[in-house]
């Protein structure tokens, strides 16, 4: 069975707005769904482990460049 955030719980995770969070839903940055009868997205928890996954691997990549660039890597 697939289990489900809603909108408010992953602004409240992410320290964010609702409303930001809505937003990238509706523009399929945060991969979600609306089912029939709901008013609101739903995220699905291991598509959204997933995206944090990629976004911190980039992240430490992004990090790992800049301190080659600067000469501390």
């Amino acid at each position: 069975m697939m289990r489900y955030y809603t909108t408010q719980q992953v602004a409240k995770m992410l320290n964010t707005d609702v409303q930001i969070v809505r937003h990238k839903c509706r523009e399929g940055h945060i991969p979600a769904i609306r089912p029939p009868g709901f008013r609101d997205w739903r995220i699905p928890v291991a598509d959204l482990e997933e995206l944090l996954w990629d976004l911190e691997q980039e992240s430490r990549k992004q990090a790992e460049g800049e301190r080659v660039r600067s000469g501390l890597g």
